[in-house]
């Protein structure tokens, strides 16, 4: 009886326990709830229409017609969407190039040895953050106006003699990307530099002694330790382009518009064109999507086979 009366009460204790387990996960979820459902309205549901449509020829307005994936076809045999392509190929080398100048100004500053010089720099390069972007590109296609009067560029080639230089920097075919990858230089500010700044003074202050000790220079101290150990950082700041470069279009749409002669058309700038333009809702949508397996591939990639050395370490420990 005893025993009946024991493995009773251990039921309702049990028993009691579960609901109080239950009621603050209810109480947890509730408070998530509207975040969910935000998600849900603003987010998922909108990306699964995008997806939706890409089956059907529609131009935001009229009555949706069934075309399969007609749209993927006529993407992939588009010579606009080869173009752009190919454009894109070119901007994402040359973006991912000027990503290893902040990380080379973080280097030097981080190893500088006065901490007022360190606060002085720090200030001065992220400082130009505060300028909004737009107000930059704006400034830009002043400097690369054609006019040799008021175009920036073009007024100081003439100053120092070198008038044949002078050009139309955003309407010659062949200069136009190398233009448009120009913009912001020297590329210095901004939150690249401040991920590499932060993932260096994440370094243990051990190892950085050890390698003075150990007698290594500037160059072996990055390449050996530096670089390794913000690999992460890296990885971020890698990913974070990658994305930004396939999204984007606002910025070439004010500077070039994709011209001239489509030298400077990229995918997000077509789809662009394609939906809002040429009424053209599920061929957009097909780039879209398109764009979005190209983004979360390439992010998986990253992921695969860019490991910090702690990572590395883990696994070989746990094998």
């Amino acid at each position: 009886m005893s025993v009946q009366t024991a493995d009773a009460g251990l039921d309702s204790k049990l028993w009691s326990g579960r609901r109080r387990a239950l009621r603050r996960n209810l109480t947890a979820f509730l408070f998530l709830l509207p975040t969910f459902l935000f998600l849900a309205i603003f987010m998922y549901q909108p990306t699964v229409n995008v997806i939706y449509h890409t089956l059907f020829r529609w131009d935001g307005f009229t009555v949706e017609r069934y075309v399969g994936f007609k749209n993927f076809i006529t993407m992939v045999n588009d010579p606009n969407m080869h173009i752009a392509s190919r454009n894109l190929g070119w901007f994402f080398l040359g973006w991912m190039l000027q990503r290893i100048s902040p990380f080379l100004v973080a280097e030097l500053v981080f190893n500088l040895k006065r901490e007022r010089s360190k606060y002085w720099y720090r200030t001065l390069f992220v400082l130009p953050m505060v300028v909004p972007f737009l107000v930059t590109i704006m400034i830009w296609k002043f400097i690369y106006n054609p006019l040799p009067t008021t175009g920036v560029l073009n007024r100081m080639l003439g100053s120092f003699g070198l008038e044949q230089w002078q050009t139309a920097w955003l309407s010659e075919p062949s200069l136009v990307i190398l233009a448009l990858l120009f913009v912001s230089f020297p590329w210095i500010s901004g939150w690249p530099f401040m991920i590499f700044y932060a993932g260096l003074q994440q370094i243990p202050s051990e190892v950085l002694d050890a390698s003075v000790m150990d007698g290594c220079n500037v160059w072996q101290r990055m390449v050996r330790i530096d670089i390794p150990l913000v690999v992460t950082s890296i990885q971020l700041v890698a990913i974070q382009t990658m994305i930004g470069i396939i999204q984007e279009f606002a910025f070439v749409l004010i500077m070039t518009a994709g011209g001239p002669a489509k030298a400077s058309l990229v995918p997000g700038l077509l789809l662009f064109m394609a939906a809002f333009r040429g009424d053209q809702m599920g061929y957009g949508a097909t780039i879209g999507v398109t764009m979005f397996i190209a983004i979360f591939i390439l992010t998986l990639l990253s992921f695969r086979y860019t490991t910090s050395p702690f990572a590395r370490t883990r696994r070989t420990r746990e094998t």
